[in-house]
């Protein structure tokens, strides 16, 4: 996803099981994240933004 400057987020792998988090509005970058943890917290926040549109009654499926 990107904005004027960059990407808002970005995620670069190290390694197989390492990647750094980076991003516009970030101060820095987070180094030595864990690859298998990120899918994890990603995962968990998709899944609660389209509980949450589900919740105000948006017709996900229409979104995809």
């Amino acid at each position: 996803m990107d904005y004027e400057e960059g990407p808002v987020v970005y995620f670069r792998h190290e390694t197989s099981q390492i990647c750094s988090v980076g991003g516009i509005w970030l101060e820095g970058v987070c180094y030595e994240v864990e690859s298998v943890e990120l899918i994890l917290a990603c995962n968990a926040f998709i899944r609660k933004i389209l509980n949450d549109l589900i919740s105000r009654g948006v017709d996900i499926d229409l979104l995809f």
